[in-house]
């Protein structure tokens, strides 16, 4: 099986007869990114502002959606949700998920 370590400059030689044949290829192995919240629990007063951060390490996405109690909040690009004003509305699970060529 191919791990994300196999990625790299490979060089492929043919021989036949007094003719030689070299290439190089670059192989990029892409993994399905693993989104983490941060901080994992936050407990914030009325009227404050709270901040999650979304990260896939290692990873690079192209896209990033939030979620609230299972229900689509946003698209994004950036990776910090920023609730301004926190009002008993804003109570719940928050999600992010995290998409690139290979998956979400």
């Amino acid at each position: 099986s191919v791990r994300k370590s196999d990625s790299g400059y490979y060089r492929i030689t043919a021989r036949s007869g007094n003719a030689v044949s070299t290439h190089f290829i670059h192989l990029v192995i892409e993994e399905l990114p693993k989104a983490h919240i941060q901080p994992q629990m936050q407990v914030v007063k009325p009227g404050a502002r709270a901040l999650l951060s979304c990260s896939a390490p290692g990873t690079p996405f192209s896209s990033l959606s939030w979620y609230h109690n299972g229900v689509h909040r946003k698209s994004a690009t950036e990776v910090t949700l920023t609730i301004g004003s926190v009002d008993v509305q804003h109570d719940g699970y928050y999600q992010c998920f995290v998409g690139n060529n290979v998956g979400v």
